[in-house]
């Protein structure tokens, strides 16, 4: 494969490319994008490069491929060992990575994301960015004995969906708040069959325009529907039906799932996570630098149409197309 005829693995982006030196893939050659003390992440390159295990499984010269590398597990406290295993400058993430513990602000208690949120690391805790401050000028003892006054309430766990005929529709964050939809239930970890987990987020076009994706856990395949056509999700579940009937429309046994009854749910399936966001940056392509056989295709093909190596097909459509065939088959 020629570069010029490649696309960046993380962004999609065809353009200047070079292969990893870790892993061989394609990515963006843009180093030089990189403002030296700027901390931005705006470099491909530079991302995979720093922030991957992958990466740094490489340079150490670890044996073996670096999933199953003890001394890199060893290397890392687990949390950010999860992260620089699962984040979006991964071409393929850990496929089981380790439960861990929520790192908490020593001075004010809220949760910090160590991967991606701004912190400090002092002799006496870890602290946010305001909490840091705070701690700089001698002030953080004061704060800490206002927060003992007041201990945090655990979070309610959610009991877990078990309709098993049940269409499990995990909702972002984001639709949540926008949609005021507050889930009564947390997903399955395993599904009861591959059509019955899906997952609801929003996304931006180039052209500005939001769109709805709903995304099959299963295959990755997935239905966009513009925002305004669902009227602030009123019209979300009939339009989800009539798509998904279509799509079901060989399969006669699958027809319960047509109108099998929805609950909305909370959740956090990671490799889905992850490859949604991957979707909502293709989308986002500004359209003079998108090739034009790519530009000509619909939002769900060019989503559909899109590799993800962690799927047992190489396409979201393929393997949704195999399932529904499989089934009609056993007709």
């Amino acid at each position: 494969m020629k570069a010029e005829k490649a696309r960046c693995g993380l962004c999609g982006k065809a353009g200047k490319l070079m292969r990893t030196s870790c892993c061989g893939n394609w990515i963006c050659d843009d180093h030089q994008k990189y403002v030296l003390f700027s901390f931005a992440r705006n470099s491909c390159a530079r991302n995979h490069d720093r922030y991957t295990l992958c990466s740094y499984h490489h340079h150490n010269e670890h044996k073996g491929h670096w999933k199953d590398c003890k001394v890199c597990r060893k290397s890392f406290q687990t949390e950010m060992y999860v992260w620089y295993g699962t984040n979006e400058y991964n071409f393929e993430v850990l496929e089981d990575p380790p439960k861990y513990e929520p790192t908490l602000c020593d001075g004010c208690g809220r949760v910090i994301k160590l991967g991606t949120d701004g912190h400090t690391i002092a002799p006496t805790g870890t602290f946010c960015e305001r909490c840091a401050d705070l701690e700089r000028s001698g002030r953080i003892g004061a704060l800490k004995q206002k927060r003992a006054a007041a201990p945090r309430k655990p979070k309610v766990q959610l009991p877990v969906n078990t309709d098993t005929q049940a269409i499990e529709l995990i909702v972002s964050t984001q639709v949540q708040k926008r949609w005021h939809i507050k889930p009564a239930m947390r997903a399955s970890e395993t599904p009861a069959y591959w059509l019955g987990q899906w997952r609801l987020e929003f996304a931006r076009k180039a052209d500005r325009t939001e769109v709805a994706l709903v995304t099959n856990i299963a295959t990755l395949y997935t239905f966009v529907f513009p925002l305004k056509e669902l009227d602030r999700g009123r019209s979300f579940e009939n339009l989800f039906r009539m798509r998904l009937g279509f799509a079901l429309h060989d399969a006669p046994s699958l027809a319960q799932w047509k109108s099998a009854p929805i609950v909305f749910t909370t959740g956090n399936p990671r490799q889905v996570v992850g490859s949604m966001n991957d979707m909502r940056h293709q989308l986002a392509w500004k359209p003079t630098t998108v090739p034009f056989d790519v530009l000509m295709k619909s939002d769900e093909d060019l989503i559909n149409e899109t590799p993800y190596l962690w799927l047992e097909e190489s396409f979201p459509g393929e393997g949704f197309a195999k399932r529904v065939a499989s089934a009609g088959d056993a007709n």
